[in-house]
């Protein structure tokens, strides 16, 4: 499927036509555990206009909540479907914030001083959180010609 802008679509699971369910900037979705809903990081025109959500069977964004770091490419339902959590990173570490889908201000669920976190996903029952973290690190070479 090649679009000019990343979008979400669907496929039918025995093959067929594809059909795209959102026509905006939509990065990273993720399909809300009752399957009406989707969150997806959402931009315009280059700017990143936070979490948006959007009903499954298309229109226009239910809620969009500001994100203060959108490089972050990660975002989970809680299983009853009420929270949405993703993670920002700040120098050197990484939180995992939970937003109320009702509207309410977010909540700090975690906070790595010294770790990113890379990936992380929710037990079914909600009750456990696992993360994979570590440390993020690089290096820097100059080359020079040589005379």
């Amino acid at each position: 499927i090649a679009a000019e802008r990343p979008t979400v679509w669907r496929v039918p699971i025995e093959g067929g036509r594809p059909e795209r369910l959102l026509d905006v900037n939509c990065r990273n979705p993720s399909v809300s555990p009752d399957g009406r809903l989707i969150a997806c990081f959402r931009s315009e025109n280059g700017s990143d206009l936070g979490i948006a959500v959007f009903p499954f069977e298309a229109g226009p964004p239910l809620k969009v909540f500001a994100q203060t770091d959108p490089g972050s490419p990660i975002i989970r339902w809680t299983p009853d479907g009420r929270f949405l959590t993703y993670v920002e990173n700040d120098i050197g570490g990484s939180k995992i914030w939970m937003q109320p889908l009702s509207g309410e201000e977010r909540r700090l669920w975690a906070h790595f001083e010294n770790e990113r976190v890379f990936g992380f996903d929710w037990s079914p029952d909600g009750t456990r959180l696992a993360c994979i973290r570590g440390f993020w690190s690089g290096n820097v070479v100059l080359l020079r010609r040589a005379t």
